[in-house]
C-alpha cells in the first residue's frame, strides 16, 4: 500500500481530500506521513473556509488556510454590531451564527405575565445593548 501511495502525486491526494470533510481530513492525517503532509496542502483548507473568509485576513493575520479555518472555528468573529457571532463547525466547516435575544421578535415582550429579561452577570453580552 506504501509504495502505491507514494507513486501518487501528492497534489492528487491532497485533491482528493478537499472532497471530504475536515473530520476525514484529520483522520486520514493520522493514518500515514503521506496523508498528513497532503492534508497541509492550502487547497484542502481552502475549500472548508467561507468564500467572505478569504477576502477578508481576520485581523490582518497570515498564515497557512488550515490555520485560518482553526482560527474561524475556534474563535467565533462578532458581526453586525454585535448582534451576532459567526463561526465554523471543527467537524464539518458548516457555518454556524448566533444570535444576540435581544435582536429577536418575541411575542409579548413587553407583557411581564409572559416574558422577562434577566441579566446574568457572567454573561459576555453587554447589558448596555
Amino acid at each position: 500500500m506504501e509504495d502505491l501511495l507514494s507513486s501518487l502525486p501528492e497534489g492528487f491526494i491532497a485533491e482528493a481530500l478537499a472532497l471530504t470533510s475536515p473530520r476525514d481530513v484529520s483522520r486520514l492525517s493520522s493514518v500515514n506521513t503521506f496523508f498528513r503532509s497532503a492534508a497541509e496542502w492550502d487547497t484542502v483548507w481552502a475549500n472548508y473556509v467561507p468564500p467572505e473568509c478569504l477576502r477578508e485576513t481576520l485581523d490582518g493575520a497570515r498564515g497557512s488556510m488550515k490555520e485560518l479555518y482553526l482560527r474561524l472555528c475556534d474563535q467565533p468573529i462578532i458581526i453586525e454590531e454585535g448582534n451576532k457571532s459567526f463561526w465554523l463547525d471543527k467537524c464539518t466547516g458548516k457555518k454556524c451564527y448566533m444570535l444576540a435575544a435581544k435582536q429577536l421578535s418575541i411575542a409579548l415582550v413587553d407583557s411581564p405575565s409572559c416574558w422577562r429579561w434577566t441579566s446574568i452577570p457572567e454573561s459576555r453580552a453587554n447589558p448596555g445593548s
